[in-house]
């Protein structure tokens, strides 16, 4: 299944003093076991609770981690995570959470959704392992979830090179790598298919409601499969195609869009 959030509720300006783990940059990380992260509409603890459902996190050497929340609503300080060894996708296969060495684990904070979703001012993470790091942490807010069981007809990925290949004086080509050493980012090409019955094709106006409104956010692209691409992502391209699939409007719809690493 496909899940879109609000873009990291802990990134951007001086919501956490711990800005390796809030850069989508995986050159960069922390040692440091304990870290406050605050989500508040002000940034720095003082503002009013947000509402949040899950919590991203990729490092390496980490055994658990637990949370404690400041001015929590609708939760309780939850069991430590243990960073769980494999996730089981739609096929049923076993999946290793760890890809390239790094752990990744996506852990829903909001599981029964006909309740109100969990808040808070801000959040402290412990970790514990043998010299964990951690690289990336998302205190994630979902809005979206599209279930891949008869839904998408595409689920196509790109691994985009953002170098470049350029020839020098003698014709010869050589490789030109992005400024900074920026790594390789992902390009999802998707395409919904409505069902064909059913309440006036819900899925497909939630979505199309969701491209019109955030123009950045958090994409997950099917985590039960690809642990690792979890990432800040943007629409790269600037229409949505939105067709019937015959003449027959009750027959549904598809909307064919793409999702770019940002």
């Amino acid at each position: 299944m496909a899940q879109f959030f609000l873009p990291a509720l802990n990134y951007g300006g001086g919501r956490s003093q711990y800005k390796a783990v809030a850069d989508n940059d995986y050159n960069t990380f922390t040692s440091e076991t304990s870290m406050l992260l605050h989500i508040d509409t002000a940034g720095d603890g003082s503002g009013d609770a947000r509402a949040f459902t899950d919590i991203f996190v990729k490092g390496s050497g980490v055994s658990s981690y637990s949370a404690a929340f400041t001015n929590p609503e609708n939760i309780t300080s939850p069991a430590a995570r243990t960073l769980p060894a494999t996730v089981t996708n739609d096929s049923r296969d076993e999946v290793s959470t760890t890809v390239d060495g790094y752990q990744h684990d996506l852990h829903n904070l909001w599981i029964d959704e006909s309740t109100t979703k969990p808040k808070a001012k801000s959040i402290t993470l412990t970790f514990t392992g043998s010299s964990p790091r951690i690289y990336e942490v998302m205190v994630l807010d979902r809005l979206l979830t599209l279930n891949s069981d008869g839904g998408f007809s595409r689920i196509e990925y790109d691994s985009l090179d953002l170098g470049t290949v350029e020839p020098d004086l003698r014709k010869r080509l050589s490789y030109v790598p992005p400024i900074g050493g920026e790594r390789d980012k992902w390009l999802v090409n998707l395409t919904l298919q409505s069902p064909r019955k059913g309440t006036r094709e819900t899925l497909t106006d939630q979505l199309i409601s969701f491209i019109r409104r955030y123009k950045r956010f958090v994409f997950a692209a099917e985590y039960n499969r690809y642990p690792d691409r979890v990432f800040p992502a943007l629409w790269p391209n600037p229409e949505t195609q939105i067709r019937y699939l015959s003449r027959w409007k009750g027959g549904g719809r598809r909307v064919s869009f793409s999702v770019r690493e940002a």
